[in-house]
């Protein structure tokens, strides 16, 4: 069967109404969402932002053709960072997650951590190094977004292997807080994401999509928001322990 008439016939879920994650397909194919139907990363076109291509090449993303696609290859701790529930593909990773379903030579993997499009990160975020790139920066974003820098863990090392232990360690404490299935809906391409932050300490509430088209409200005040690595948006004050509504706009104003 051709990708499309096989990934139609899934039954998981690859594209939410109700609510927002994101799917990837590997071997990267090219604007694999537009295609497919699906929320993905990868992305291929000619007007890509300046923003944008510099930061998946600095996540360690393969270029194709300059400055027009970046090759995002899906792996546990990039996936975690951006929310990616599910891999398609003919051969999807071992690890970090297990094969919930198989059609016409394809297989869905679902992560075993996945983080919603917006979560409380720790402060310690705000200083990670401008050379920090691919790897070292994969896992310098997951231990100082967890609170753990400074313990002497790695999370993924300069190979690119995922040390289980210390990744399940972050994604527990970065799972806490709520937000795990922000409502969604959309209209006129404007997505609407709300839900509950139940925040254990005071941190930065980081949103996986571009800074540039976001808009966020916390107890329907709107808030600051500044870029987070030059693309995504956090915002620009951290965010009190306590229990709140939020609010995401994503591409204009409500």
């Amino acid at each position: 069967l051709p990708y499309e008439e096989a990934i139609s016939q899934f039954e998981t879920k690859l594209a939410p109404a109700e609510t927002f994650y994101r799917t990837e397909m590997t071997p990267t194919r090219y604007n694999g969402g537009m295609l497919y139907g699906y929320y993905g990363v990868s992305h291929y076109s000619s007007l890509m932002s300046g923003a944008e291509y510099r930061f998946f090449t600095r996540l360690g993303c393969e270029i194709y053709a300059r400055n027009v696609s970046f090759l995002y290859e899906p792996n546990p701790v990039t996936d975690a960072l951006l929310g990616v529930r599910y891999v398609v593909g003919k051969e999807v990773p071992a690890d970090f997650g297990s094969v919930v379903e198989e059609k016409a030579g394809l297989s869905v993997l679902e992560r075993d951590s996945v983080l919603p499009p917006a979560y409380l990160v720790d402060c310690l975020v705000a200083e990670i190094p401008d050379e920090a790139k691919g790897f070292a920066l994969q896992n310098e974003w997951a231990l100082r977004a967890a609170g753990l820098w400074g313990e002497g863990l790695c999370v993924i090392d300069e190979n690119g292997a995922v040390e289980e232990e210390a990744f399940a360690r972050c994604m527990d404490l970065l799972s806490r807080g709520g937000l795990r299935d922000l409502a969604m809906k959309s209209e006129k391409g404007v997505y609407v994401l709300s839900g509950t932050l139940a925040a254990e300490k005071e941190g930065y509430l980081l949103v996986t999509f571009p800074q540039t088209h976001t808009q966020v409200w916390i107890d329907g005040e709107p808030v600051a928001t500044e870029a987070f690595l030059g693309y995504l948006s956090r915002t620009s004050q951290p965010v009190k322990a306590g229990k709140y509504d939020v609010k995401i706009v994503v591409g204009g104003k409500e």
